[in-house]
Parts: C-alpha cells; sequence; structure tokens
C-alpha cells in the first residue's frame, strides 16, 4: 500500500518509502523530514479535522481508504478568504483540501448555483492559484498557521 503525503510548506506530494514502518513515530520521523522537528509532527488524515493517534493509524491503515496523509506542526490553518467588498474567517486542518475550502466559501458567501463551479481560490497578493487536491498546510511556510485567500472567477477560455 502506497502512502501519499504532503507537508509543510511543500506542494508535491510524495510517497513513503515502502520500508518505513508504519508505526506513528515512525511515519512522524519520515514525513516530518527536514521542515519539522519530529516532536512538533502532527499527521493529519487528507480532509481530516484532528491529528492521527497511533490508535486512528492503525484503523486508518488497516481499512485502506485513506492514502493520503499531511504532516505538519499546526493543529489549524486560519483561513481568510475575500470575496468582492466581504471578508470570511475559518479553522482548518493543515491536511484540508483548497477544494474543501473553496465549498466553505462559496457557501459562506452564499454563491447562487449557477456561479458554483466558475470560481477559484488565488493567494492573496500574488496568480497563483493552487489546485483543488492541494493541502491547505501544504501552502504555509515556516511557522505560519494561516492562508488569505482571494475568491475570484476562474480564468475563462473565449474562443
Amino acid at each position: 500500500m502506497t502512502i501519499f503525503f504532503q507537508r509543510a510548506g511543500k506542494r508535491e506530494f510524495q510517497t513513503l518509502d515502502e520500508t518505513v514502518e508504519r508505526k506513528l513515530d515512525a511515519l512522524k520521523a519520515a514525513m516530518g523530514g527536514d521542515v519539522i522537528a519530529v516532536e512538533e509532527v502532527l499527521i493529519f488524515v487528507e480532509d481530516g479535522d484532528e491529528p492521527l493517534t497511533a490508535e486512528l493509524l492503525e484503523v486508518v491503515l488497516v481499512e485502506g481508504q485513506h492514502h493520503k496523509l499531511h504532516a505538519h506542526h499546526c493543529h489549524h490553518i486560519e483561513v481568510t478568504v475575500h470575496y468582492d467588498v466581504h471578508t470570511a474567517h475559518h479553522k482548518f486542518s493543515p491536511s484540508t483540501t483548497v477544494g474543501k475550502v473553496l465549498r466553505w466559501a462559496e457557501d459562506k458567501f452564499h454563491i447562487a448555483e449557477a456561479e458554483k463551479g466558475h470560481l477559484q481560490l488565488q493567494l492573496a497578493g500574488t496568480n497563483d492559484r493552487p489546485v483543488a487536491t492541494t493541502h491547505l498546510g501544504a501552502l504555509t511556510s515556516g511557522r505560519e498557521c494561516s492562508v488569505v485567500f482571494d475568491l475570484l472567477p476562474s480564468h475563462r477560455i473565449q474562443g
């Protein structure tokens, strides 16, 4: 079973070496790498709200339904989304996908059904629009536990 993971500040998914023991401490050491001190590593299942305990990790690996994990030092990422003249805040786990945040923002700002699917999240102050499968924690750097987005129309190709 291959385990894919992202970690703080690293957007690309990595795979866990098959030789790594599937125990919490071993996973923390392997997934934290040089980014996070082992004692600070928290491991989350993709879109999961709480860090995995040793017992929950065993359940996750036995059930085999979640092969995407996230290693981070933050329990939560404070997300701010700007839309038009409105701003909304919410705390998500570091393993929450950008797609899930987008759906939350569309609901929070009461976006009409016809417009849903035509909006994207862009990192504030940049032209960077992370793909929907990116974990929030991968968008942080250093000791940051927050991300700020602008909710904007998708790029549309006129033809």
